[in-house]
């Protein structure tokens, strides 16, 4: 499974705690989605409920592990 170099850029730019520089391991990827969910749920929409940008990358990142 490959992420994108703007899905990288975004997972490193708010502390994603993963190494990008060598292979990932099933706890890589959970600790991913974890933080994905988590951000997505706390910032990823706006008032009227629609996802922002910050979402919707998050929703990216969710759909690539699964």
């Amino acid at each position: 499974m490959m992420f994108s170099k703007s899905q990288i850029d975004f997972m490193q730019s708010h502390q994603f705690e993963v190494h990008f520089s060598k292979k990932l391991s099933d706890q890589d990827y959970i600790n991913i989605e974890e933080k994905a969910s988590n951000l997505l749920q706390t910032e990823g929409f706006d008032v009227n409920y629609e996802p922002t940008e910050l979402g919707t990358m998050c929703e990216a990142i969710i759909d690539s592990i699964e």
